[in-house]
């Protein structure tokens, strides 16, 4: 060969080597497609994804399970064809910017509805430029439903051990009426018998009366009045309560208001209520003095009691109670029960004070761990 046809020839080679490397990093996006389509098409959980023109570019198989929804006819229109509780949150992510993490909601269909938890945040390019959001969903409409069963089955057993420690109790000051009662005709003419007897009935009707309130409260809690107050302020007024007993039973008391802010939207009077609940209890475990320990914090944390109020709106941050005592403290078998009605470990009391209380922080949005 001549030189030209030499140099022609280098020419094809280096093309068909350029042709040849184009097919294989072809072959290798291709691939790489397909891997990703097949995995999110298998994905046990939805998964949505809208530019910021608010068009649907991602919509996966399970997506479509859940909102009832075909990919093929959804993909390239905008969010409005999503049911309105993704269509609000998809949108609310493009407009702003910020993340949603484990939000639940109700999706309506004609024949039933279904909850969903729900997760979105912005994708970005190279460049750090919005590309638009994703969605990633789950179906819990089956766990929430074995949830309800479950609060359905704690009730009974609740019903079963209120019924048990109603009727004991209950029985307890019958017993004594009725034997006193039995007595009468035989000993009406002994005045101290007459004057026992009518301090025992008056003092035995209280016992019930006392109960049977005690019921009310537990069976059909007040709804809190809710309005801003302060924590400290009413941790204060009931320390002021027990500061006898306190000093009688030689318990030093040690406080600390850790909590810059400590403005809730709060029934002051049921939280009074609780607050000397815990407080008497913590009390009663300490026989022979000890320290009773009071504190407040701010912080965040799903496991924290109530959520703090600023102005018009609610922030993230939360605020913590914590109430510590020195007494002989609760067998670890024994704390899954303590809110349980009429469990007691004390040879006194109804056993239903801690139940009260924990319907009051339920009613209050907040949380006790013991």
């Amino acid at each position: 060969y001549g030189s030209v046809e030499q140099n022609a020839l280098q020419v094809l080679c280096g093309q068909l080597a350029v042709a040849i490397e184009n097919a294989e990093l072809f072959t290798e996006v291709q691939n790489a497609k397909i891997y990703n389509e097949t995995l999110l098409e298998n994905l046990t959980t939805g998964v949505i994804a809208a530019g910021i023109d608010e068009r649907i570019t991602v919509f996966n198989n399970e997506a479509g399970q859940i909102t009832e929804l075909n990919s093929r006819d959804i993909l390239d229109h905008t969010i409005d064809e999503l049911p309105e509780a993704l269509r609000d949150a998809l949108r609310d992510t493009l407009r702003t910017g910020e993340s949603q993490e484990n939000n639940e909601l109700v999706l309506r269909f004609d024949d039933r509805g279904v909850i969903v938890r729900a997760s979105t945040s912005i994708f970005r390019g190279e460049d750090r430029q919005v590309l638009g959001a994703l969605m990633v969903l789950t179906d819990v409409t089956a766990l929430k439903r074995l949830e309800l069963q479950i609060r359905r089955s704690d009730r009974l057993a609740s019903l079963g051990t209120l019924s048990a420690g109603m009727a004991h109790e209950i029985k307890n000051p019958l017993v004594s009426i009725k034997t006193f009662a039995q007595l009468l005709p035989e000993r009406y003419q002994d005045s101290d018998f007459r004057a026992t007897f009518s301090n025992l009935i008056g003092h035995e009707i209280d016992r019930i009366d006392s109960l049977v309130n005690q019921l009310l409260r537990f069976a059909r809690p007040a709804k809190p009045r809710l309005k801003p107050m302060h924590v400290h302020e009413v941790l204060e007024k009931s320390l002021l309560l027990i500061g006898h007993r306190l000093y009688q039973k030689d318990i030093k008391l040690t406080r600390s208001w850790e909590a810059n802010v400590d403005t809730l939207h709060a029934d002051a009077d049921q939280l009074e209520q609780v607050f000397l609940n815990f407080f008497i209890n913590a009390m009663d475990a300490m026989k022979r003095g000890g320290e009773l320990n009071v504190s407040t914090q701010i912080g965040t944390g799903e496991e924290w009691v109530a959520a703090i109020a600023h102005g018009n709106g609610e922030s993230q941050e939360i605020l913590r109670i914590t109430i510590r005592d020195t007494g002989e403290g609760i067998r670890g078998e024994d704390i899954p029960h303590v809110f349980d009605p009429f469990f007691s470990t004390k040879d006194y009391g109804t056993g239903l004070g801690l139940s009260v209380v924990h319907g009051i922080i339920q009613e209050h949005g907040g949380q006790i761990e013991v």
